[in-house]
């Protein structure tokens, strides 16, 4: 999953708070006409945008632990595969059992698979295949493999951790956390989404309220006044330059 910071989107949420509680400080002199930047608007704009930011966090967070989890089963894989691959190499199992075992372990580890052709002009053709070493695809040819280690009732080894079962259950782990880090990344994008569209939605997001908040006190006290000093003085960061959202510095 790509890295996100989220560092500004939380700044910005604290200065929503920052501004709301600058305003209560005016008393009875802030009475806008304009109904989504009352005091009581702004505060459910900034518990809405607060949630979603803290909902994030905490799926970021969840995503992060379990990737970690994934990538440390994931770590010690090729040696266990190799390690498959030797204690195949010792049975009394065929030529083409073996060399089936070793093209699959070669998938899971990433190692480049070279065939050659010798074609009627008794030329020497080579293709290298690099292979898919995203996680879903080592788990799917983890399974390939433990099928056709299974499928020898000679593969009986007595080291646990290379036995068929222990095989199987280290892979239904990976399955797990596969599908797990799929469903919250899913989650992440969609939460992601909604606390930005809370955030910078240009007609209804909560940085627009705080310019037309910024413009009424302004209007209100004056550019020069000290009340429109303390609201200017809280800086609010833009989403993004190809949302194209206007800098609340500048209003």
């Amino acid at each position: 999953m790509k890295n996100h910071s989220e560092t500004g989107h939380g700044i910005n949420v604290c200065n929503l708070k920052k501004t709301i509680d600058t305003c209560k400080r005016f008393g009875s002199y802030y009475a806008p006409s304009n109904s989504e930047i009352t005091i009581y608007n702004l505060t459910k704009k900034w518990q809405a945008t607060l949630t979603l930011h803290e909902s994030l966090t905490k799926l970021i967070l969840q995503n992060k632990v379990i990737t970690y989890e994934r990538d440390a089963l994931f770590k010690g894989l090729n040696k266990k595969i190799t390690k498959v691959i030797g204690i195949v190499g010792s049975l009394k199992e065929t030529d083409k059992f073996k060399f089936e075992v070793k093209l699959i372990a070669d998938k899971i580890r990433g190692f480049n698979h070279v065939s050659k052709t010798n074609l009627a002009t008794n030329l020497v053709q080579e293709e290298v295949r690099n292979y898919d070493l995203s996680f879903m695809i080592r788990t799917e040819n983890y399974q390939c493999l433990i099928a056709l280690l299974k499928s020898s009732p000679l593969y009986i080894p007595n080291e646990n951790e290379l036995k068929v079962e222990s095989l199987f259950a280290e892979q239904a782990k990976m399955i797990a956390l596969n599908e797990k880090i799929d469903y919250l990344s899913e989650q992440i994008s969609l939460t992601r989404q909604a606390r930005n569209e809370a955030l910078y939605d240009k007609d209804m997001g909560a940085l627009t309220a705080m310019k037309a908040c910024r413009s009424y006190i302004k209007g209100l006290f004056g550019h020069h006044s000290p009340e429109y000093k303390l609201v200017s003085a809280i800086k609010f960061r833009p989403l993004a330059i190809k949302y194209k959202y206007e800098n609340l510095e500048h209003a």
